[in-house]
């Protein structure tokens, strides 16, 4: 990758920082903005770059795994990286509430195993329970096979739609870091820094 390619790169993804951000700073409960959601789960990591999941080509593999095609047309899952050693991913999502969307960060280890789970923006009037430690916490460890459902999730009382809307991103985040970790494992391309 030439200087002006990583350039390109770097301002790219600081675009993509900055429409999340905007998106997260009208929310009526704002817990984490996108730039410190990444500073906070990825401290240890040479760079972060981020890579783009297109709907309509991967059609075939979120309906395998989730049983429905989301209606977003793209997905950014950011890529942890230090040298050309992947150390994770972070998707950044919102799914449907009761009312209104929330906005959730999801962290996923190399080996596609969820590490945190945080509410970034909690827009509804009710439902908020859903960023107590307790609930977050039950997705840790949680990989693409398992199931998220609430015969394994103990849902929060007075937040179920919230807590359901939790299941589906945290199923969808998985399901989206492990299009992006079989792109850069089967492929050379890891972006690595000019020389």
């Amino acid at each position: 990758m030439t200087k002006n390619h990583y350039q390109v790169a770097r301002v790219s993804m600081l675009l993509a920082c900055i429409v999340l951000y905007v998106d997260t700073a009208y929310g009526r409960d704002v817990h984490h903005s996108v730039p410190d959601l990444l500073t906070s789960f990825i401290p240890h990591s040479d760079r972060i770059v981020y890579e783009t999941v297109e709907t309509r080509r991967h059609r075939d593999t979120l309906r395998k795994h989730l049983g429905y095609v989301p209606e977003r047309n793209r997905f950014v899952v950011f890529v942890a990286l230090s040298g050309r050693n992947v150390d994770g991913y972070v998707v950044v999502d919102n799914e449907n509430g009761r009312y209104d969307p929330i906005t959730f960060g999801i962290k996923i280890s190399a080996d596609l195993q969820i590490l945190a789970c945080e509410v970034m923006v909690y827009r509804g009037p009710r439902g908020d329970e859903i960023r107590d430690r307790r609930f977050l916490e039950q997705f840790q460890g949680k990989s693409p096979g398992d199931r998220l459902t609430m015969a394994e999730i103990d849902i929060m009382t007075g937040a179920t739609l919230s807590s359901k809307a939790a299941m589906k991103v945290v199923a969808r985040a998985l399901v989206l870091a492990q299009i992006v970790d079989r792109r850069l494992h089967t492929s050379v391309t890891i972006p690595k820094r000019p020389e």
